[in-house]
């Protein structure tokens, strides 16, 4: 009988352990959801870290007249595929696209290569 006690009471003993060190770990204040968060929060760190670095640099585009212009000329013909008065798109075979300056002069001389090569055909 005494024998028995302290086989219950050692398995008794063995659940409790069992039981705090499954608490410890995977509940919602243990030790895998601690470093889950922490990692998270690194994330958002460097995420934050990112995104002032570019809010500083926005800021400084913002200050400077010359910049800002060619910053929304960047913006509306890269991201919105927007081009100015004169400026000529080459398309691609792989449909990309690209803008270039032009004038009239170059215009005219790539019209009379081409006269040229008509008429030598």
């Amino acid at each position: 009988m005494v024998k028995m006690r302290g086989v219950l009471l050692f398995i008794l003993i063995i659940c409790i352990i069992g039981l705090l060190t499954y608490i410890y770990v995977f509940s919602d204040v243990g030790l895998l959801k601690i470093k889950k968060l922490e990692s998270e929060n690194k994330n958002l760190e460097d995420k934050l870290s990112t995104l002032r670095k570019e809010n500083a640099e926005l800021r400084s585009i913002l200050n400077d007249d010359k910049r800002l212009k060619e910053y929304i000329d960047r913006k509306l013909k890269g991201e919105l595929g927007m081009i100015k008065e004169g400026d000529m798109i080459i398309l691609f075979d792989n449909g990309s696209r690209t803008n270039n300056k032009t004038n009239e002069d170059e215009t005219e001389s790539v019209n009379k290569k081409e006269e040229v090569k008509k008429e030598g055909e």
